[in-house]
């Protein structure tokens, strides 16, 4: 008895086979924009969740805000140990006060940077800072009044308007202690610089874009957004002739800093 089926021809395999492919290669950027869309959202939810933090801070403290940049000697003098008692997510690292960033300090689309001299080492977990503070306009002594960088809450005229966190990296290439030049990827930043400082340049500290060219951003008030800005410029990325735009323009109405500043005049 003859059977009646046949295996596939050689053709038939092949225009499966490039079926396959082309639906391969349609899908495959789909994917990739879903969980990047699902990480921004945890990166949304982790500044929300910060943001939240200060706030408890200051109802403690008399309304005053969680930072302190009178004299930097480790990590326990910055705003994330002022506010991790209330959320619990980071690690000593060492006797000296410095911590491993983790949990909601940390971003799930940040660069795997690595060390220079031992590439099989990841970046030190003290250096994935990726959320940084307002410092220049929010920061100062909480435990020193005279200090000129006290601030408190009643000093913040537009909340809405005001940038509290935003997510940072470090590209500067120059200098022996450039983050580029240590790590394959750069380092994090506890602070986000306004743009009338010489350090919040594309090539120096700037918002790295993780989210499809996009960071997060958290303001005053406890709401969170997100801004595309130019990309930053890592050694061998194209320039940007004029990357102050948005949150970063450098000024308004003659008042520098405008999303940054606490006086008026605001957006």
């Amino acid at each position: 008895m003859k059977r009646g089926s046949k295996g596939f021809t050689l053709i038939e395999l092949l225009v499966v086979i490039a079926i396959i492919a082309i639906l391969a290669a349609i899908l495959f950027p789909v994917f990739l924009r879903v969980r990047e869309s699902g990480r921004q959202s945890v990166c949304q939810n982790n500044v929300k969740t910060l943001l939240q933090a200060c706030i408890l801070y200051e109802n403690d403290y008399s309304k005053i805000l969680p930072g302190s940049m009178g004299g930097w000697t480790n990590m326990s003098v910055l705003w994330c140990a002022k506010v991790d008692p209330y959320l619990k997510q980071l690690k000593k690292a060492s006797t000296t006060g410095d911590f491993d960033m983790g949990g909601v300090f940390v971003c799930p689309s940040r660069y795997p940077s690595r060390n220079r001299t031992y590439p099989q080492d990841p970046i030190s977990g003290t250096l994935v800072r990726t959320y940084g503070y307002n410092y220049y306009y929010l920061g100062g002594d909480p435990n020193n009044p005279s200090n000129p960088g006290y601030h408190s809450l009643s000093e913040v005229v537009k909340p809405t308007k005001t940038i509290r966190l935003l997510e940072s990296w470090r590209f500067d290439s120059s200098g022996s202690n450039s983050a580029w030049g240590l790590f394959t990827m750069g380092c994090g930043s506890m602070m986000c610089y306004p743009p009338s400082t010489s350090v919040c340049r594309p090539d120096y500290v700037w918002p790295p874009g993780w989210h499809s060219g996009k960071s997060v951003v958290g303001w005053f008030d406890g709401h969170v957004t997100s801004a595309e800005l130019p990309p930053p410029e890592p050694p061998g990325a194209p320039h940007t002739p004029n990357p102050y735009v948005g949150i970063l323009v450098k000024s308004l109405s003659g008042a520098v800093d405008p999303y940054f500043r606490l006086a008026p005049p605001k957006p």
